[in-house]
């Protein structure tokens, strides 16, 4: 049996959490090699940092309350990018999410995750001329909302080109179990242009999945990241008793409603999980220790994970006590540390993990060697109730070797790792202070070359960028040379092969671009590339380049439905840029000779229009019947052939049977809302409820079997 338990005190706690605060964003690294400083201010609301993946220098933010501001050597322009209308920011809701296409230098391109009404999400692209975007697109439209809670917003490109994005349960509990039918508690996955992949794991066609389902059972998963090194999905997911970073592939369930960090054999187990709002402690029946591993037995499931950080104290044979962090997790009620020490054995004590947080937020890796090798590839993220950063070093395999505190500050939301190595993390502020960005960096022990990112990928034919400065002043000028190493004879070095630095310009980031020719293959190329400078050492660079397959057809809708008299537009567009100009031809095939292309039966895409949608219109004559009509119709580049099909409802009563049709007109009465509501949107300055309730909500849910 499931019950429902409230827990309106986590509420009342939180919000004190938020507003007894200090009302500026201050950072505390705890790690000494690093300092912080501050690097921008900007109203309150900030939801995402994201740097524009070009030679611009350009940091991205974007605000709860739809502006999305560009900020240039720690200053925000005085236009906002944009500022997107309508937007429904309240809670946990509003523009939430960002992510730059992977073509973005060549097509300027950035997708936005966003709230638009209590009762629906959308997935919105613009496009960015110089620092305002122009072009709005609704890419995706009717994604799940319920007014105000966990509504996810995570949205990144993967390696496949494919566009990914979060959704959580609504807090109504939507998607959950094996309901495949809806994208509540999911990770979407679609095409660029908002077109279902037909190679995603539910995909049924006609059937009665939700098509762009790639994974399930996620609560509220308010941030998603790409490892840039193994290109896995890192989603984060705020919980009830734990808050939990999963590593889901294609058709993964994490077991939401039913599983927080205790999933069974089938569905997908986190990666990293921490108790919500707490240590946690286990009790240790016995210890035995071999070979520098020291096993213990707990007396109920442990709940760890590897990397997790303990703290063993009381067994009885006290070299068993101490910290360190969990290193295999043989069975539910074991696992093990790595511990210094001859073979032993002991029993009692207990385990007891760090006390991390109540929310988690965004994160990102570090992928630069502005940082010494034990941290290049850590990932960080935020809590931000307690305002931790957690830093989490990995294996070759991504799965954690630690898990542990880094630093602090008040209210993070979101990292990213700038062109100058640097990480850099969001507060999403208070009415006092607004919100705040800062900037972590390494303190050198010696002279070194710094390069940023430390593995790109990009599109066939599109540029990318690595940027490269030195880690401290040199006494004079100093050479750095970028080659070929190995790899793909198609990946070269357009820009910035030979670059040189000296005491004035050491620390300014300079561009290297990159490209992958065109081929005739399907196949994605990868090259590394060896970026040195004499008696210094020497850096790699992994450039890897998707390969786009053929260039396809975009038509829209695939169903066509309209009433008599009326005129529709089908939408035909190309995936990609082609090298020549292509012919596309609509014409209907069957059903009924009253459905007729009108225009655009005949389009031409070439290498300067092939993105943007040429208008196919379709018209459906009146009739003396009272009989429903359908058709077909073929569009067509002679290689590849899309069926849209057509219905269309007859106007007619049967009174009406067989009288004139000369003269009538369609009716053109506007449809009224689905709902008796009027949305109101907020002042683009108001503060909506504290981001701590984002993840947590105003009251935390949770259902239990009993």
């Amino acid at each position: 049996m499931l019950n429902l338990l409230v827990y309106p005190w986590r509420a009342l706690l939180v919000l004190l959490l938020v507003l007894c605060a200090a009302p500026v964003a201050r950072a505390a690294v705890s790690d000494a090699s690093f300092t912080e400083s501050p690097y921008a201010k900007l109203k309150t609301m900030i939801t995402g940092i994201g740097w524009a993946p070009d030679a611009t220098g350009r940091l991205f933010a974007i605000r709860q309350n739809g502006v999305v501001e560009v900020i240039e050597n720690g200053v925000a322009a005085a236009t906002p990018f944009a500022t997107i209308d309508p937007v429904h920011a309240i809670a946990e809701c509003g523009l939430l999410g960002f992510a730059f296409d992977p073509g973005f230098s060549d097509n300027g391109f950035i997708y936005f995750f966003v709230t638009v009404t209590a009762a629906e999400q959308q997935i919105i692209r613009y496009r960015a001329q110089g620092n305002l975007g122009v072009e709005k697109t609704v890419i995706i439209s009717g994604l799940p909302a319920k007014d105000t809670y966990h509504c996810g917003g995570g949205i990144g490109f993967g390696a496949d080109g494919k566009l990914y994005w979060s959704t959580g349960d609504l807090g109504i509990y939507l998607g959950v179990d094996d309901d495949l039918t809806s994208l509540g508690a999911k990770v979407g996955r679609a095409n660029a242009d908002g077109t279902v992949p037909k190679d995603n794991p539910f995909f049924d066609g006609p059937g009665p999945n939700n098509d762009y389902v790639w994974a399930s059972g996620f609560r509220s998963p308010f941030s998603l990241t790409f490892d840039p090194a193994q290109e896995r999905l890192w989603v984060s997911v705020a919980g009830t008793l734990y808050e939990q970073v999963f590593t889901p592939t294609a058709g993964s369930n994490a077991g939401w409603d039913d599983y927080e960090n205790n999933q069974p054999p089938g569905y997908l187990s986190p990666t990293i999980a921490y108790r919500t709002g707490q240590a946690e402690v286990r009790d240790i029946v016995s210890a035995q220790r071999q070979s520098g591993l020291s096993t213990f037995a707990t007396s109920v499931p442990h709940g760890f994970r590897a990397g997790t950080k303990l703290t063993v104290a009381g067994v009885a044979d006290a070299s068993f006590n101490g910290a360190g962090y969990v290193a295999t997790t043989p069975s539910p009620t074991e696992f093990s540390l790595s511990q210094s020490g001859g073979a032993a054995s002991a029993v009692g004590g207990t385990a007891t993990t760090l006390d991390i947080g109540r929310a988690i937020t965004g994160g990102t890796f570090w992928d630069s060697s502005a940082v010494p090798p034990e941290y290049r590839g850590n990932f960080f993220f935020g809590d931000y109730v307690s305002g931790n950063i957690v830093r989490t070093r990995l294996d070759a395999s991504s799965t954690p070797l630690s898990v542990d505190l880094w630093g602090t500050y008040k209210l993070p939301t979101d990292m990213a790792v700038g062109p100058d190595g640097a990480l850099y993390y969001s507060s999403y502020g208070s009415a006092v202070d607004g919100g705040t960005i800062a900037r972590a960096s390494y303190m050198p022990k010696g002279q070194g070359i710094v390069v940023s990112p430390l593995h790109v990928r990009v599109p066939e034919s599109v540029d990318g960028y690595v940027h490269v400065r030195l880690a401290l002043p040199p006494s004079g000028a100093v050479a750095v040379q970028t080659s070929r190493m190995a790899g793909d004879a198609d990946v070269s070095i357009v820009q910035g092969a030979a670059l040189s630095f000296d005491s004035v310009n050491w620390m300014v980031p300079q561009p290297i671009r990159v490209r992958g020719a065109k081929d005739a293959d399907a196949v994605d190329d990868e090259a590394k590339l060896r970026v040195a400078s004499e008696g210094l050492p020497a850096e790699e660079v992994i450039v890897r380049i998707t390969d786009p397959g053929p260039v396809r057809m975009v038509v829209t809708p695939a169903q066509l439905a309209m009433t008599e008299g009326e005129s529709r537009s089908v939408l035909v567009s190309l995936n990609g840029r082609p090298e020549s100009p292509v012919s596309v031809k609509t014409q209907r095939v069957s059903g009924d000779v009253d459905v007729q292309v009108v225009s655009g039966e005949t389009i031409v895409l070439d290498p300067t229009n092939w993105d943007v949608p040429q208008q196919v219109v379709v018209q459906a004559a009146e009739d003396a019947d009272i009989t429903d009509d359908a058709a077909f119709l073929s569009v067509t580049d002679g290689v590849e052939e899309i069926s849209v099909s057509v219905n269309v409802a007859d106007n007619d009563s049967v009174s009406d049977a067989g009288a004139s049709e000369a003269g009538k007109l369609p009716s053109s009465a506007p449809s009224a809302p689905a709902c008796g509501c009027r949305v109101v949107a907020p002042s683009p300055d108001a503060v909506p409820w504290p981001l701590a309730l984002l993840v947590l909500g105003p009251m935390r849910l949770r259902r239990r079997q009993g």
